[in-house]
């Protein structure tokens, strides 16, 4: 099975870009199609602890961007950001 390219949109063409190789996309090779199905695209949230944010990061879904919050609050518990944060339920994501 093939899906149009997500660079050129299924025209196998930037018109951007004609002059690099008529504008040919090196993604599909100017077939216009790609093998794998594409990936969602990312949306930005914000990781928040009573309400303020801590830090923005990209993720695919609201499911995913918990997932991230979460180990890099494990993966950092001394920063400064986390220091009130003492059980991962409390950290939150909102998209933004």
């Amino acid at each position: 099975m093939s899906y149009n390219c997500i660079k050129c949109g299924g025209t196998g063409e930037i018109t951007a870009h004609k002059n690099v190789l008529g504008g040919v996309c090196f993604k599909c090779n100017g077939t216009g199609k790609q093998a794998k199905k594409p990936l969602p695209k990312t949306k930005k949230y914000a990781c928040k602890f009573d309400g303020v944010t801590l830090f923005n990061h990209k993720a695919r879904n609201e499911a995913e961007a918990l997932r991230i919050a979460v180990a890099h609050w494990k993966c950092h518990p001394l920063a400064p950001a986390f220091a009130n944060i003492t059980d991962e339920s409390q950290i939150t994501v909102e998209e933004w």
